[in-house]
């Protein structure tokens, strides 16, 4: 019992640092520092206790490390957080002197990228921001963007500029990409958008530059070399990221076949690259090593062929891992090298779970915030899914010779491939709500062409490109790295046009996963145990986990947080609608694709019975497309000729339209209404006069739902007074919750309006700083004056109401989901917690 406690205890404490590590970053705010000194009050008394019994060492011992890990990650969070801007300055301009520290990310018409603020004015600002430099040259949503030449930007420039500075702030939704999270975590603590003409000051001499920004400088140079062999290439990107780390070069199109083929693992630098260019280099250095002589004598006397390789083997790992940008992967990787170095220097035997332990301590310990990325959980997943692979075998290979022993390594590898994805498809699903069903097809050759020969070739450009007499040979590189990876992508694109090549995963309850745990865990076990390949149908609760199920007669409505602009989710029990599809920000971006389709898939909904599309505004049906796109619609509601304004949007695009012949569509109008699961869905404007209004604002469509108890909810578009007024005149009765008009705009929310619709909640779905001041002060008090709670997307997150009989729930994103890093807004919106409470 001793020796087993002894063989898990390291594992176990490091267990418990990280999970430390994790604890903290769930908090919705720092503790008072009296806790911590009371951790290492615990700490001293933990030493105390070992001391007098040695046994309880195996308990104090992960305990004492977990503490001492909550001081110190605490710490850390607590010393960035000091970093703020202040709040006179916001929104504002500064006049900044600043360092570029970071890789400069350039599109046709931007170029972005991190910086040290060495001098501002005001002062105060932040040492760390993310720069945003925009050409003038935005013609509208619908344009293409114009290519642009920016000055020549790299790392260790010194500039000087006009700035307008802001705190990074972002969307919060259910399962949707956090943007504060991960500027919080990369230590970017203000956003800078350059005003006017920035000026170069001069360039730091390498010597003056931080270790970090020398890394980049490198990578600056060498990606500068590289793009005159790469840019013509289809795929040159491809190369640009597997050799320097540069995983902006990928188009956007090509991340999607990535991404529905499961090869995203292999064209950015993960641990597999590092791990096979270290061992490649190990094997020439150790046969060259054991041939070379000193007065007739072998050096591998005088020094162990093995150690010489190792310690070479471990540098190439660092500079492979400095190019490549210091991501967690590569961390993960060179810090497990360096373990098997250090423990075969001293001549100690270690298990690879001890050196994986020892890894993600060293992970924890050198990045605080590591453990919030999804690069974390998978990539020291991936390696335990190996270790348990090699434990699952059971036995060892049977030594064969010539096409025998090919044969059954491949049959070893196409094997431990199987297993590999299967039991990373949980984690997959959790993350990108999609698993590739084709990955361990597209893998099976993908794996050894990048691995051991696409990404070598590109290492290889990399390093005769900047050589000036050797421009043929990185010419005839360049060209067959391509030549084969555009062999690969052929393939790879028919298996992904296959409609079986990938399943959406909705998000499942926390229960499911550890099942799915419990069921790997059995799988896993040696051979020999009867029924163990059962183990596997403890994955299919999380991945075959449906819509969360809604009573008969009640609603659930999702209003989105999407900036400015509507976008409101409803569910009944077997039915779901949208009501508006967000904003369209450029020619390849909306909120559709990046946050209503992927909340779509989160929550399970493979389709949509009725979108509606309230009136022809780009803030209402700009994310249309994405969403037809993505998702089948039966029915399609809107009070303009929906047919005309797509053709148009799609000339404008240059693409197809989304519509699809078995989608029907039809005038929303007054009059239109019906009922399933016991919801009743009517439409009440707009009437027959108000269609031939020219005021696209006037032919709002506004949708009332009420569930069989009564409880109700106003959809209103962007309505305005006058709308408002012909309502009550209409007789329209009050409703529980509304969706205020125009996004709380002075044009809408009447007096008599807001009087007589009684409302307990109202909600503007608004953008955090928009131009247009939405909401304004005299709306918001207006309707606070009549009991309304008053509920702002930009500071409350997305907001979930849910019917529950004879009462209504009410839930905001950023209060449901509070964590330390959230944009100071995140304070300013105090009533979603009085609504919980007068909910419950």
């Amino acid at each position: 019992m001793r020796l087993l406690q002894r063989q898990f205890s390291g594992r176990i404490t490091a267990s418990a640092i990280v999970a430390a590590a994790v604890w903290v970053h769930t908090f919705s705010e720092l503790p008072a520092d009296w806790l911590w000194y009371s951790l290492w009050l615990l700490v001293v008394l933990g030493c105390v206790v070992c001391w007098r019994i040695p046994a309880s060492a195996y308990v104090m011992v992960p305990l004492m490390a977990a503490a001492i890990t909550l001081w110190w990650v605490s710490a850390a969070a607590d010393q960035r957080l000091a970093e703020t801007l202040p709040t006179t300055d916001e929104n504002r301009v500064s006049r900044v002197e600043f360092e570029v520290i970071g890789l400069p990310q350039q599109t046709p018409s931007s170029l972005h990228f991190t910086a040290r603020v060495r001098q501002s004015k005001p002062e105060g600002l932040p040492s760390t921001i993310q720069v945003n430099w925009s050409a003038a040259t935005w013609l509208g949503p619908y344009s293409k963007p114009v290519k642009v030449d920016f000055p020549t930007v790299s790392p260790g420039q010194v500039w000087q500029s006009n700035m307008l500075v802001k705190t990074p702030h972002g969307y919060q939704n259910e399962q949707g990409f956090d943007y504060e999270q991960y500027s919080f975590s990369h230590g970017v603590r203000a956003l800078g958008s350059v005003r006017g003409e920035p000026k170069l000051l001069f360039t730091l001499p390498w010597w003056q530059r931080s270790w970090s920004v020398m890394a980049q400088s490198l990578r600056y140079e060498l990606r500068k070399a590289m793009l005159p062999y790469v840019q013509s290439y289809r795929y040159g990107g491809v190369l640009l990221a597997l050799s320097v780390g540069d995983q902006n070069s990928i188009q956007s199109q090509d991340w999607l076949v990535f991404n529905r083929a499961g090869l995203t693992h292999l064209v950015s630098i993960s641990g597999s690259h590092v791990t096979l260019m270290a061992v490649l280099v190990a094997t020439v250095i150790s046969w060259c090593w054991r041939r070379l002589r000193c007065k007739r004598v072998a050096l591998a006397e005088y020094w162990p062929a093995q150690k010489i390789a190792a310690c070479v083997a471990l540098l190439v790992a660092a500079l492979y891992c400095t190019v490549a940008g210091w991501g967690v992967p590569a961390q993960r990787t060179f810090l497990m090298l360096a373990v098997v170095v250090g423990t075969r220097l001293a001549s100690v035997s270690w298990q690879p779970s001890q050196t994986l332990a020892l890894a993600a301590v060293l992970v924890v310990c050198l990045d605080p915030w590591a453990v919030v990325a999804s690069g974390f959980w998978l990539s020291f997943g991936a390696v335990i899914v190996l270790l348990l692979c090699y434990h699952w075998q059971g036995h060892a290979m049977q030594p064969k010779q010539g096409w025998a022993a090919i044969g059954s390594y491949v049959l070893q590898v196409s094997a431990w491939q199987v297993v590999i994805s299967l039991a990373l498809f949980p984690a997959l699903g959790l993350q990108f709500h999609e698993i590739s069903l084709i990955s361990p097809f597209s893998n099976a050759y993908a794996i050894p062409l990048i691995g051991m020969v696409i990404t070598p070739l590109s290492l290889l450009l990399m390093l005769v490109a900047p050589i000036e007499g050797l421009s043929t040979v990185a010419q005839g590189v360049a060209w067959l790295a391509h030549a084969l990876l555009d062999l690969m992508m052929r393939p790879t694109e028919w298996l992904c046009e296959l409609p079986a090549a990938s399943m959406a995963v909705a998000w499942a309850p926390w229960w499911t996963y550890g099942i799915a745990a419990l069921g790997m865990g059995y799988a896993f076990l040696p051979k020999g145990l009867p029924g163990r390949h059962w183990g596997w149908i403890g994955l299919l609760p999380c991945l075959l986990w449906g819509r969360t199920p809604i009573a008969e007669g009640e609603w659930r409505a999702d209003v989105l947080d999407i900036g400015q602009g509507g976008a409101v989710l409803v569910q009944t029990r077997h039915h779901a609608l949208l009501f508006d599809t967000g904003l369209r920000l450029s020619h390849q971006n909306d909120v559709g694709d990046r946050v209503i389709v992927p909340f779509l898939r989160a929550k399970g909904i493979a389709s949509l019975d009725w979108l509606i599309l309230s009136h022809d505004d780009l803030d209402h049906t700009g994310g249309a497309f994405s969403v037809l796109q993505a998702v089948p619609v039966h029915k399609l509601y809107a009070s303009f000729n929906i047919r005309a304004y797509f053709g148009r949007e799609a000339a404008l695009l240059g693409i197809t339209s989304p519509l699809s012949p078995t989608t029907a569509q039809h005038l929303c109008q007054q009059g239109v209404s019906w009922q399933v699961d016991g919801v009743q869905f009517s439409v009440v404007w707009p009437d027959a006069s108000a269609l031939r209004n020219k005021d696209s604002n006037a032919r709002s469509c506004v949708l009332s739902i009420r569930s069989a108890q009564g409880k109700s909810l106003l959809l209103t578009g962007d309505i305005g007074v006058a709308q408002e007024a012909a309502l009550l005149r209409q007789g329209l009765e009050p409703h529980d919750v509304i969706v205020v008009g125009h996004h709380g705009s002075r044009t809408s929310s009447s007096v008599n309006w807001v009087q007589s619709m009684q409302a307990t909640w109202a909600i503007a779905q608004v953008g955090w700083g928009n131009r247009f001041g939405h909401p304004h002060t005299e709306v918001v008090r207006r309707w606070q004056r009549f009991k309304s709670v008053f509920i702002r997307t930009d500071y409350a997150g997305a907001v979930r109401i849910v019917t529950e009989g004879s009462g209504i729930q009410v839930q905001c994103q950023r209060q449901v989901r509070a964590r330390y890093w959230q944009h100071p807004s995140s304070a300013l919106q105090t009533s979603c917690d009085q609504t919980l409470r007068e909910s419950q």
